[in-house]
């Protein structure tokens, strides 16, 4: 039981029965917040009193003077409205139990989760994280109007080569967030570049360092690199990477025999791909293979790696039974398919007889990769989006749109080719961090103008980007 005492005397006013009463909380007992309380209750019973001080009183009182009850009346008034309006101010001011300050809210905007479309509802941002998701009002120091728009997690380009931080800089502008890098050819670089996992204006960087290859095989020509070799084993060789702190392991099946010289060139055999495998997976990092054809394809994949990087090249198709082999072994698809695309255009149109009779007879058409990529996300293969830059000059902000559009145009609808570049590449390489919009997650954030589940061209239209709930700098 808790009382009011307004002249020493508990009246039908003042009595009040609470569990508990402490300043900024509302009691349990009470289905109203404390701005309810103080304006329907507390205020109108002391403004009672306030005005009506003899309310209560023995007949003693009444028997005072005139004079002395004005000036008793007028002190006590004083008094009590000070005392009313000190109380009003303090709790005004408290807090209403439950709610929450949030730095940042969005409100009345389509979301896009990276798995699902959520439809319309309000998002709060608080420090660096994903505070509150509802459909439901939330209040916020700051408000942007997501009317009309969209927002989705930041963009993951699954398949890079970075060589500086402008690359880095260049891939945030475009709402891409995170990249993987796949082979460095000078692994204190890609520790520069781990660097700027906390920069606002830099996309996270997360790399494979050396590709595991033999002497002389791909992708030695770029540079030098320790290789598998007879005095290092591919288990010594993983460890190593690790030590100087690979994200992931990345492992080479190239044989060669193609432009411009068309000579084979050494590769990694199975055993050895195994082993490195079998490493990578006793120290929990994800392996990804490049290979050039189906039948490399399926044997690695047998193998126990996890995804390859790079769709087969060549004429062949993969079969219902390969395709549903390959969703058992829970294998992931980086196609890349932009490089087969610029391959075409760039090196063999125009390009001497012998390259192009070489070109039809040993890549994929265009054609035959879409068809590749329709029946692959039918059978439940995850796709994950990558572009290859800077090879063959693709860009690192904005030309990953031009791998979402062939896609598109592969028959994927929108909402899945954008889980390819959110939701599956944060799946598939444990970034858990990035890829998906839930409550308690860093915001990792693009509001876009418009909505692209509707018109994939709205990417584009970026209005926000935000990386770990800081606002990045648009150019």
């Amino acid at each position: 039981m808790f009382q009011f005492r307004l002249h020493g005397h508990p009246t039908p006013y003042t009595r009040i029965c609470l569990t508990s009463l402490h300043f900024g909380t509302l009691p349990a007992s009470f289905d109203m917040d404390i701005q309810n309380f103080m304006s329907k209750f507390l205020l109108p019973m002391l403004f009672y009193h306030c005005l009506f001080p003899h309310h209560g009183y023995g007949k003693s009182h009444r028997d005072a003077t005139h004079c002395n009850r004005v000036t008793a009346l007028k002190g006590k008034f004083m008094s009590r409205f000070v005392l009313i309006a000190t109380i009003a101010i303090f709790l005004f001011s408290c807090p209403a139990q439950g709610s929450e300050n949030y730095d940042l809210v969005i409100t009345n905007v389509g979301l896009f989760d990276g798995i699902t479309d959520k439809g319309e509802v309000n998002v709060a941002i608080k420090a660096d994280s994903i505070a509150k998701i509802s459909t439901d009002h939330i209040s916020g120091d700051s408000v942007i109007d997501g009317k009309g728009k969209y927002l989705i997690p930041g963009l993951i380009n699954a398949h890079v080569h970075a060589t500086k931080p402008e690359d880095l800089k260049s891939a945030i502008q475009s709402g891409i967030v995170v990249v993987l890098d796949l082979h460095q050819s000078s692994e204190k670089r890609a520790a520069l570049l781990r660097s700027y996992r906390d920069s606002t204006d830099h996309a996270s960087f997360y790399s494979s360092g050396f590709s595991a290859t033999l002497p002389d095989g791909h992708p030695t020509q770029y540079g030098e690199i320790e290789t598998i070799s007879n005095s290092l084993t591919a288990g010594q060789w993983v460890q190593n990477r690790l030590n100087n702190g690979a994200d992931f392991i990345k492992i080479i099946r190239e044989t060669g025999g193609g432009p411009p010289d068309f000579q084979e060139i050494p590769t990694l055999e199975f055993n050895q791909i195994q082993e490195i495998i079998k490493s990578a997976e006793a120290h929990q990092k994800v392996s990804v293979a490049h290979t050039s054809t189906l039948e490399e394809t399926m044997i690695i994949a047998e193998l126990g790696v996890d995804g390859f990087t790079h769709l087969w090249m060549g004429t062949d198709s993969a079969s219902d039974q390969q395709l549903k082999l390959l969703k058992e072994l829970n294998i992931f698809v980086i196609p890349t398919a932009q490089t087969q695309l610029e391959i075409w255009r760039t090196k063999v149109d125009g390009a001497p007889q012998r390259i192009k009779e070489y070109a039809h007879q040993n890549l994929s058409t265009m054609e035959l990769i879409k068809s590749e990529l329709a029946r692959i996300h039918e059978a439940e293969i995850p796709i994950l989006a990558g572009n290859d830059p800077p090879n063959f000059g693709i860009g690192y902000g904005e030309d990953l749109l031009v791998e979402l559009g062939i896609y598109s145009e592969a028959g994927l609808s929108n909402i899945e080719v954008l889980k390819t570049a959110t939701g599956n590449p944060a799946k598939a390489f444990k970034l858990n961090s990035y890829g998906r919009i839930k409550e308690n997650m860093p915001a990792n954030l693009v509001l876009i103008d418009g909505n692209p589940l509707e018109d994939l061209e709205a990417l584009k239209k970026i209005q926000y980007i935000w990386k770990n709930g800081k606002q990045v700098k648009l150019r």
